[in-house]
């Protein structure tokens, strides 16, 4: 047994350890007012009028956020209950996917035991820890941005451009946006941009916006 979880691949190790760490603080306390309160309504809204496509807060129109973060935790309550627990699931499950990309992306870097270091701290600091415990778009939406960053670079350093990792990066930037708008978008290819001043090589941005077929 030892043997096996020494030989564990590091992104099941890290699933493990971020489960026990976040899924038991998840309904510990109520859900705090104003910010947590208004998602969980927003998504509980969804489920009672069965509309998915207009957000409603207060069973009126509610615009202030695009609608992904809605969705996951309308569908959490509906699988959960209505309760705080499933209310911060999507955020709990955003921030361990984070720490294994992190951990994906570092061990593309260096090695096996620094890579699982930085997912490790990643999970286990304070404020990553917070936010995988709060009712917001935050940590989904640096899911999405890490994985979109992380297809870029491997779409990059792989040889003759695979197209699914370049396709796989416009999926995770499209979901950002949906998460919370142009910042969703706009992270990334910043950080991306400053890898092509670092290498000096702009083509690769152009070849990223106009390789679509």
């Amino acid at each position: 047994m030892k043997e096996y979880l020494k030989n564990a691949p590091g992104w099941l190790k890290l699933s493990v350890l971020g489960l026990v760490l976040m899924l038991p603080t998840l309904g510990l306390r109520p859900l705090w007012l104003p910010d947590e309160g208004r998602y969980a309504e927003v998504a509980r809204e969804m489920i009672v009028t069965g509309d998915w496509i207009t957000p409603h807060l207060n069973f009126s129109p509610h615009f202030t956020k695009p609608p992904l973060t809605y969705w996951l935790t309308a569908i959490s309550l509906m699988v959960f209950g209505k309760n705080a627990f499933a209310a911060r699931l999507t955020s709990a499950l955003s921030l361990i996917g984070t720490a294994i990309i992190t951990y994906l992306l570092a061990l593309e870097l260096g090695k096996r035991k620094s890579a699982f270091a930085a997912a490790l701290i990643l999970l286990t600091s304070l404020m990553p820890f917070v936010a995988g415990n709060l009712v917001t778009t935050d940590m989904l939406l640096t899911f999405w941005e890490t994985l979109g960053i992380f297809m870029l670079w491997r779409w990059y350093n792989t040889r003759q451009k695979a197209k699914v990792y370049l396709y796989g990066a416009y999926a995770a930037l499209g979901l950002a946006f949906l998460t919370k708008g142009p910042v969703g978008v706009l992270v990334p290819l910043m950080a991306f941009s400053g890898y092509c001043v670092y290498v000096k090589d702009w083509s690769i941005l152009k070849q990223g916006f106009t390789r679509w077929s």
